[in-house]
């Protein structure tokens, strides 16, 4: 058998399936359809050039730069404070919120591994709007300082930082928008839709965060549509397009957008987490966790790697996957292929006495040091072709699933 998993088409199963334009494939001139063998041949050359490239490495040195004097930033009594678990009193005196907002700043900068990537002024800029905000107040609420802080470090885009019991996913979340009615077909000269039996050209977008992506019609027909990922709060309803026909004339129509829509029910119990359908040779394998509360349901959706080698298509939904451990995707490709997958991967670890006292690591590295690490992906070959169901509640290993495919 070949190696791997090179045939994998994406779908983002978001949003209502958009509806076919009336105007679309009929009168004189006909669309060009997709087909799923061209498409299929398309999406792998895509993931090829980005599995073997490095071109996102380029710069990251400058976030992993080690700094031995932030080793003596935390006192091993605060060390020991910060991973003990605090009741936390609900109501503090200026002097005690001012203590922890200082204690707050020299954690991250002592031992959080994105401090350098979101630059020292942002967060000198973060600590003067908290001190000037503390000075206003001679007692504080806990939630008022928790949201307080949330606010100050709104550069803060990890979503896997939590302040307190402030809920941050607002402020971090994307969404997905859609057009109804903007349905493109693609031929060798570009993006077009057909309009009174012509074809008008796709120009541009208004909105440059606008871009182009297949998406499917309720009949399962692959078309192209605009796409708009941002923050929830930035989506723009003044977006327009740009079409012009083969005489050159150019016109703009308005771009209505509509946030997707889950068909997770966001619920799921312990027969939910895994499932495996296995009909004459088309296999559709639902995976909600990669959490190790679940070890026997993961431990069973690894070794059906196995059993699926022969399968002439594998439908993977990972749909409302929110994480865990990306150990049982890595060793669902191994049965699969029996190879080991290689992501391209840059990054580091950073060494501190926090990270040494939460029993991370033994303190053997000194204090300070940031360690860089880096690999360049390995393609690997497959013949079957899989096709994989996202939607936005997909997070953490639930990508490092989608990563590994």
């Amino acid at each position: 058998m070949k190696r791997g998993i090179a045939l994998v088409l994406v779908i983002f199963l978001a949003f209502a399936f958009i509806p076919v334009s009336s105007a679309a494939g009929s009168g004189k001139v006909q669309a060009d359809a997709v087909k799923i063998d061209a498409l299929m041949k398309q999406v792998s050359a895509e993931h090829k050039k980005l599995v073997t490239s490095t071109n996102s490495f380029q710069g990251i040195d400058q976030y992993i730069v080690s700094d031995p004097a932030s080793a003596a930033l935390l006192s091993s009594a605060e060390i020991q404070k910060l991973i003990t678990p605090q009741n936390g009193k609900e109501r503090l005196t200026n002097a005690q919120a001012a203590a922890d907002v200082d204690l707050f700043f020299r954690a991250f900068q002592s031992a959080y591994g994105g401090y350098a990537y979101f630059g020292q002024e942002a967060w000198d800029e973060a600590k003067a709007e908290m001190t000037s905000w503390l000075k206003e107040r001679r007692t504080i609420q806990r939630a008022e300082l928790e949201k307080a802080l949330c606010s100050a470090v709104d550069f803060l885009q990890d979503a896997h930082v939590s302040i307190g019991n402030t809920d941050r996913g607002q402020e971090l979340k994307y969404a997905y928008f859609y057009c109804e009615g903007q349905n493109y077909y693609a031929d060798k000269t570009g993006y077009y839709k057909i309009i009174d039996s012509e074809k008008w050209y796709f120009v541009s977008f208004s909105d440059k965060r606008v871009s182009m992506q297949r998406s499917l019609t309720r009949s399962g027909e692959i078309v192209y549509s605009p796409v708009l990922f941002c923050p929830e709060s930035g989506k723009q309803d003044k977006s327009t397009v740009t079409l012009k026909n083969a005489s050159g004339s150019r016109k703009k129509e308005k771009l209505t957008w509509v946030r997707n829509q889950s068909y997770w029910d966001g619920y799921y119990d312990n027969s939910g987490v895994f499932q495996l359908l296995d009909h004459s040779g088309v296999a559709y394998l639902s995976l909600r966790s990669c959490n190790n509360y679940f070890e026997e349901e993961m431990r069973a959706y690894a070794a059906t790697g196995t059993n699926l080698r022969n399968a002439s298509l594998i439908i993977f939904d990972i749909r409302a996957n929110g994480g865990g451990s990306e150990l049982y995707s890595r060793e669902w490709v191994m049965n699969l292929t029996d190879y080991i997958p290689v992501l391209p991967l840059a990054g580091g670890t950073r060494y501190s006495k926090l990270r040494t006292a939460a029993g991370f690591d033994n303190g053997q590295v000194p204090a300070g040091t940031f360690e860089r690490y880096e690999a360049a992906g390995d393609w690997i070959e497959n013949e079957i072709p899989i096709i994989v169901l996202i939607d936005e509640y997909v997070a953490s290993a639930g990508e490092s699933t989608l990563n590994y495919l």
